[in-house]
């Protein structure tokens, strides 16, 4: 989810709530600005190591795991810092205090869909990063179902049966090129939430269009070994608006933090 849908999104804004024009600002700014272009974080003491690529020597000790797919696993809406995948890192260093930190290895784009995710697959960086992974961690589906505006202003459309397949064929050599390269590290997929659900006129027809996206992702996902489904509406639901960011559509510091939650949750039980 990205840079795609911008423009797009303050018309929408302008029809549903001046309030939500100020938030998309701000969203805008955090999505422009400095700080999401991958850079490595020099890393603290005591905190999970961020970096941006494969690492430049072999790794002896510490859980290795890489981050793929769009603006949610970037961060983008966390006004706190670090968003979901870097969360998700300092709860698994919390839980094992004994152990070194994990390695963050944050490789999202935001803006990407599932198409652009199979390109940058294909890039050396990519690749090994992918084979040194113990854990990968995916967001993608999201621009996919929400490629522009035209879409709010045709709900029927959030639910293209085409646009709906041809995601779920993508995934399906997605997912099988992440095998080949990595045989056994489990994907842990983030599935999709509604950020309509509130929004007079658009929560039926996107409730529904969900559904069938995360469908798609539940599909593509049997295609290949050890993916496992994380389901994220459940959370948006109850957590309400304090979920959604000022755009009203990336998470919040909260909702990046519910989601690390349930990715922690996730792979804590497949280590048992």
């Amino acid at each position: 989810m990205g840079r795609r849908w911008v423009i797009g999104w303050m018309a929408l804004a302008a029809l549903v709530s001046a309030v939500w024009l100020v938030g998309f600002v701000a969203a805008a700014m955090e999505l422009l600005g400095p700080g999401r272009t991958g850079s490595a974080s020099p890393a603290r003491p005591g905190t999970v190591t961020d970096e941006a690529g494969p690492s430049r020597g072999p790794e002896a000790g510490p859980l290795r795991l890489v981050g793929l797919g769009d603006s949610i696993l970037r961060g983008i809406g966390d006004g706190e810092g670090g968003g979901v995948f870097r969360r998700f890192g300092e709860r698994l260093a919390a839980a094992d205090p004994g152990r070194r930190p994990p390695v963050m290895v944050n490789l999202a784009v935001a803006g990407d869909t599932s198409a652009d995710l199979g390109r940058r697959l294909a890039l050396p960086e990519f690749r090994t990063a992918v084979r040194a992974a113990d854990g990968i961690v995916l967001s993608i589906g999201g621009n996919d179902a929400f490629p522009s505006v035209d879409v709010l202003k045709r709900p029927a459309a959030y639910a293209d049966p085409e646009a709906i397949s041809a995601f779920q064929a993508t995934m399906e050599t997605v997912l099988r090129a992440l095998r080949q390269d990595n045989p056994k590290a489990p994907i842990l997929w983030l599935g999709l939430y509604d950020p309509f659900s509130d929004v007079p006129g658009l929560s039926g027809a996107a409730e529904a269009a969900l559904d069938r996206w995360n469908a798609a992702i539940h599909a593509a996902a049997r295609s290949a070994p050890g993916v496992i489904v994380v389901p994220t509406n459940d959370l948006r639901q109850a957590a309400g608006a304090a979920f959604l960011a000022g755009d009203h559509f990336h998470p919040s510091a909260v909702g990046h933090a519910l989601l690390a939650g349930r990715l922690a949750e996730v792979w804590a039980a497949l280590q048992r």
